[in-house]
């Protein structure tokens, strides 16, 4: 007996599970970030736990979401990928932002049963020192008291350092207090400007209300895809694949309403993807993708009045537009091949950097390459592989696949330049990826891995689609006994968003009052932060 691999879990396996969610189970969902007003050109650091009624981590969502909006549309945005309730993430602040208050929501997929009452909302400041224009909402005056902030909360709570007073690139150590085992979040960055915001209006907690039924599955395994069709016409397949140098394809599941849903897995970071649309007669499809945030827009938002120290600000601007520079960089990093897929070696496995060089594919494979047997059915050719269990070739098309992308036009492949391709790999067997089966899967794939001069058919569109980011620990320079000539101008210089004990991080080139800030959640989940000052010189 053929035996059978899965990709991902059936979508009515899905909905089977999903009901099985009782009305009164409830996602709690809170955020933390690493300071309350912000530059654009920076980064906004954010904490998110979700929690059941008892606060203990619930481990039902994957992913959140997180926009920041105005009145009037949704300005970023960005996805976190969730372990066990938690997950933090980078929101950039696009330049074209202007300046005042605007809302941050963050809440799942599952939490849109619940309406948005059910989402956490707090306000941060964004300030645009650059391009000013007719939409800031904002006031500034400059500060000339010396205001220093709390060290000691109502509980008792205190943030301890190894010292007042430090030089720049010197090592700090801040000695995280006790909280009862709650998980606390760990933030240092420069004091140069805060907000008259009070903390009753900046943040929403989350309340419920009863759903009747589970229209927004939960995001049991990855992201949701959802895509539809730019005409009229019904779609009956659709598949989307990452294009690149792994297998990472997604069978599309038709819905009520006429869109597609793809349920995805281990797919993080920006990535070109394939998606095509077929109707029952093989016409094929445009597609486009529908946005999963929901945009929630505030009703009003407060002006923003901000207490600055001029020369602290302007400062912050040009280390901040440093710094975004850096981020820039982009460094290429070649994706590796991957022989096994879900478990199993190709049957037939060629690198043709050790065969004679042929123009096209199909001179490969009629050359040296085995398992594989072209038909032509209804004028259409196909590929199929060798099935050693009925000592023949399988009567069912194998799934094509080039850099990742499905191929259905095989006399296109069959004309492709061989000479750019590095491997060829036959996985044989029954591969589900979501409700279609395919009989064994060919993987052509590049030396690049990125569909180089291949015409992609009237079926298919590549788009660049933003998965939740791959969660990477905060990353700082040490200078332990290490020289650097590289300039650091980091603002923030330390975030741990589940810090316990003591943590260590160092100092930048930015002289200035530090603030440390320790925020966590009692069992009441009342919000508490615990703050105190350090100087660089």
């Amino acid at each position: 007996m053929t035996h059978y691999k899965y990709n991902i879990v059936f979508a009515f396996i899905l909905t089977l599970f999903a009901a099985s969610l009782k009305a009164e189970t409830k996602e709690y969902i809170h955020a933390f970030i690493d300071k309350d007003c912000y530059l654009t050109g920076e980064q906004i650091l954010v904490n998110i736990s979700i929690t059941d009624e008892e606060m203990n981590p619930l481990d039902i969502s994957k992913i959140a979401y997180v926009e920041l909006c105005d009145t009037r549309q949704r300005q970023t945005q960005c996805m976190v990928q969730l372990t066990n309730g938690k997950g933090w993430a980078k929101l950039d602040l696009p330049g074209s932002m202007h300046s005042g208050n605007y809302q941050m929501t963050v809440y799942t997929r599952y939490l849109r049963n619940f309406g948005k009452d059910s989402y956490f909302k707090r306000l941060v400041s964004v300030i645009n020192l650059l391009n000013p224009s007719e939409n800031d909402d904002i006031e500034f005056v400059e500060d000339t008291t010396d205001n220093s902030v709390e060290s000691a909360n109502a509980q008792g709570a205190t943030v301890l350092t190894d010292k007042q007073s430090y030089n720049t690139r010197e090592k700090v150590v801040v000695s995280v207090p006790e909280t009862n085992g709650r998980p606390v979040t760990v933030s240092v960055s420069r004091k140069d400007c805060e907000t008259d915001l009070s903390s009753e209006s900046v943040q929403h907690s989350p309340k419920f209300n009863k759903f009747s039924e589970l229209k927004f599955v939960p995001e049991f395994e990855g992201h949701i895809v959802t895509a539809k069709t730019t005409g009229t016409s019904k779609i009956e397949k659709s598949m989307l694949a990452a294009v690149g140098k792994k297998i990472k394809a997604f069978d599309g599941q038709s819905q009520e309403d006429g869109t597609m849903r793809y349920y995805t897995k281990g797919l993080n970071g920006s990535l070109s993807m394939t998606i095509n649309g077929y109707t029952e007669t093989d016409d094929p499809l445009r597609m486009e993708f529908v946005l999963p945030y929901e945009t929630v827009l505030p009703d009003s938002l407060p002006s923003l009045r901000i207490l600055y120290k001029e020369k602290d600000l302007r400062d912050r601007s040009i280390s901040a537009q440093i710094e975004k520079s850096k981020r820039d960089v982009l460094l290429d990093k070649a994706e590796v091949s991957e022989n096994a897929y879900l478990g199993i070696m190709p049957e037939y496995y060629y690198d043709l950097d050790e065969y004679t060089k042929f123009m096209t594919v199909r001179e490969i494979l009629i050359e040296f390459i085995s398992g594989i047997r072209t038909r032509t059915v209804n004028k259409h050719k196909a590929l199929y592989t060798f099935e050693a269990d009925s000592y023949g070739y399988s009567r069912f098309p194998a799934l094509v696949l080039l850099d990742g992308m499905p191929v259905y036009d095989i006399e296109s492949l069959m004309d492709y330049d061989a000479r750019r391709l590095k491997y060829v790999k036959i996985y044989r067997g029954r591969f589900q990826f979501g409700e279609n089966c395919h009989h064994g899967i060919i993987a052509f794939e590049s030396k690049k891995g990125l569909l180089q001069d291949f015409l992609l058919d009237k079926g298919t569109q590549m788009f660049t689609y933003d998965f939740p980011q791959i969660q990477t620990a905060f990353i700082s320079p040490i200078y332990d006994g290490i020289t650097s000539r590289q300039p650091d101008f980091r603002h923030t210089l330390y975030f741990n968003p589940n810090a316990s004990g003591t943590c260590e991080f160092y100092t930048s080139d930015l002289p200035g009052t530090y603030v440390v800030t320790i925020q966590y959640l009692d069992k009441e989940r009342a919000e508490h932060k615990v703050q105190t000052e350090i100087e660089v010189k």
